[in-house]
């Protein structure tokens, strides 16, 4: 007997009338072909099944699977050099903006010396002005003779109170800077020590400052020029007066410097000292432009300069009383209107001034004119005005008759401020000025009662 055999792709087909499908075999002499048909499909589904499967699962494998690469020492070597050396070149930048700060302190701390003695050399030829002006006033021979409406006094005018300016920095203070050697705590100590001395020298000559300008021009030509020429001076005694006024404000701008050099190098304690003296400096600078201010109240009886230190000023309104006429058929009724004023606290009186702003040509121009004067030790303060207007304090004479340098007619101004900040400030520091002169009269009478209190 023949055997043949066929292959198919549903099975393989023997002479007993059976197939094997994969590794079984079946008896196919029952079997019809549809259902072999439906085996060899499920044979396919479950084929491409597994096939799926094995795919995801091996993808998960993958995907478990951390491969981790290890750097080799010169790797790792390079790497921590890198790290290394930014780290250097950073400590490094840090170190020099330290170095150059420090630097920096020095440079300008030498600067702050050279000027000073800079100037006390602009002073020395000031001073040769000053001396030779006074040879030329007293000696009627001499070649440069002063003229008869200098010599009556406005010499005097002309210089102010230079000679005190110029022996103040030749005895004390540039010395004493330069002894200091570049210590913050030398320098802050004689800033405190000669602060008020600077105050009354430098406020002195401020407020003669526009009186002295306008004596210079009217003896210009005819006297000062010459003798300019005659001490072959290459500076005009105008223009050198200046610099009295000119050097206070440096001061203050070689302070800033060095406390931004010194919070730069990290010197905490250095830089906290230098502001100190910044603020000194400040405050001597804006009383000498207070005082110069000062020196402009016209008609002002007496001289200013014997008021003590001016301790502050500003701008304020004054009640003025005046007759409310509505029309001419209507009772006057008396009111008041508002004045503008300026108000000018000193350690000896309060000055109360018209104020007002003229329009110039070359800009606006504060004016000044005297209206009354309060002594410290003859005056009160009322906190609360008349109406209870809370913008408002009184200022009363406790003397008996107004003093005919006055140009009030009444013995108590109300003073109208334009923030309650202001008025409570202002009666503040003239009620700290009263209480400060009792306390001192007080010391005066009883020498006995304070040594035992302080013992």
């Amino acid at each position: 007997m023949e055997e043949s055999e066929e292959n198919n792709d549903d099975g393989l087909e023997d002479a007993s009338g059976g197939v094997m499908v994969g590794e079984v075999f079946v008896n196919t002499r029952n079997i019809d072909d549809s259902t072999l048909k439906e085996w060899a499909e499920d044979r396919s589904s479950w084929t491409k099944s597994i096939s799926k499967r094995g795919k995801k699962t091996f993808q998960k494998v993958l995907n478990s699977i951390s491969f981790a690469v290890e750097e080799s020492p010169c790797e790792k070597k390079e790497t921590n050099r890198d790290s290394g050396v930014a780290m250097l070149d950073e400590a490094t930048a840090d170190f020099n903006k330290v170095a150059q700060a420090v630097e920096m302190k020095k440079v300008k701390l030498d600067d702050l010396i050279s000027t000073e003695e800079s100037y006390l050399e602009d002073l020395g030829k000031i001073a040769l002005y000053y001396e030779e002006a006074i040879k030329s006033k007293e000696d009627p021979n001499h070649p440069i003779p002063m003229p008869q409406g200098l010599c009556e006094g406005r010499d005097l005018i002309a210089f102010g109170n230079i000679h005190q300016i110029i022996d103040f920095h030749k005895l004390y203070f540039t010395n004493g800077l330069k002894n200091a050697n570049n210590d913050a705590d030398k320098i802050l100590e004689l800033f405190t020590k000669k602060k008020g001395d600077m105050k009354i020298r430098y406020g002195k000559f401020c407020i003669n400052k526009p009186k002295s300008e306008l004596v210079m021009t009217q003896f210009q030509d005819c006297y000062f020029n010459k003798l300019e020429s005659y001490l072959r001076q290459d500076m005009r005694l105008a223009d050198q007066l200046i610099k009295p006024v000119q050097h206070l404000t440096r001061y203050n701008m070689y302070f800033k410097e060095l406390v931004s050099c010194c919070e730069q190098a990290g010197q905490k304690e250095e830089a906290d000292k230098f502001r100190e003296c910044s603020n000194i400096a400040s405050e001597i600078s804006h009383n000498a432009n207070d005082m110069m201010t000062a020196g402009r109240i016209d008609q002002f009886p007496g001289d200013i300069t014997k008021q003590g230190e001016l301790l502050h000023r500003g701008s304020v309104f004054c009640k003025v009383p005046c007759m409310d006429r509505r029309s001419l058929f209507s009772k006057s009724k008396p009111t008041a209107r508002l004045e503008p004023a300026h108000i000018f606290l000193f350690q000896q009186a309060v000055i109360v001034c018209y104020y007002r702003v003229r329009i110039t040509e070359i800009g606006n121009r504060d004016e000044y004119r005297y209206w009354h004067k309060f002594l410290i030790n003859k005056m009160q303060v009322r906190d609360i005005a008349r109406g209870g207007n809370e913008m408002e304090f009184e200022l009363h004479d406790t003397i008996d008759n107004v003093k005919k340098e006055s140009t009030t007619s009444n013995q108590n101004l109300t003073i109208t401020t334009n923030t309650m900040e202001e008025k409570r400030d202002w009666v503040t520091q003239i009620n700290k000025e009263i209480r400060g002169l009792e306390s001192l009269k007080g010391d005066l009478c009883n020498p006995r009662k304070t040594s035992v209190i302080q013992n």
